[in-house]
């Protein structure tokens, strides 16, 4: 068999595409947030204004100041106010790179199957419902196993 030679391209460097933000103000962005989440609703355009024009830096900066200022957590505030893929989106952007890259790679293995003999695996397969399968090996059978599906409703 001839074996394919693969040249390597050049790599072209990147940058991400959101630059600091001019003048920026973290204690007037906690404030501007804090309003936008005020009465009734939530002025859901100020809030994606903020979230889509700082750095993720700036971010983290608004979260503490937030939290410095109102002793409330920005990330629990957006959550309650938001909802559907705009809430996500908002909450993914507002993460830590180290938060989102966790995160990420929760969502990630929470589904996948894993075949154990006598240990119990236990998952939320993100419908609010723990499920907690046992197998045990039977003597004499290849993959002899037994399961249970038991539904705890647990809010994750």
């Amino acid at each position: 068999m001839s074996r394919m030679s693969v040249s390597a391209a050049p790599r072209k460097t990147t940058h991400g595409t959101i630059t600091p933000a001019a003048n920026f103000d973290k204690e007037e962005d906690a404030k501007r947030l804090k309003k936008a989440m005020q009465g009734f609703g939530c002025d859901e355009k100020t809030v994606i204004s903020i979230a889509a024009h700082r750095t993720n830096y700036q971010r983290q900066e608004i979260r503490k100041t937030f939290k410095t200022m109102y002793g409330k957590d920005l990330m629990q505030e957006l959550r309650s106010e938001l909802s559907g893929h705009l809430k996500d989106a908002i909450l993914s952007a507002m993460m830590s790179t180290y938060e989102y890259d966790a995160d990420q790679l929760y969502h990630a293995m929470k589904v996948r199957c894993v075949h154990t003999h006598g240990h119990t695996l236990t998952d939320t397969h993100g419908h609010g419902h723990r499920h907690t399968y046992t197998h045990t090996h039977t003597p004499g059978h290849t993959y002899g196993h037994t399961d249970t599906d038991t539904h705890t409703h647990t809010h994750t």
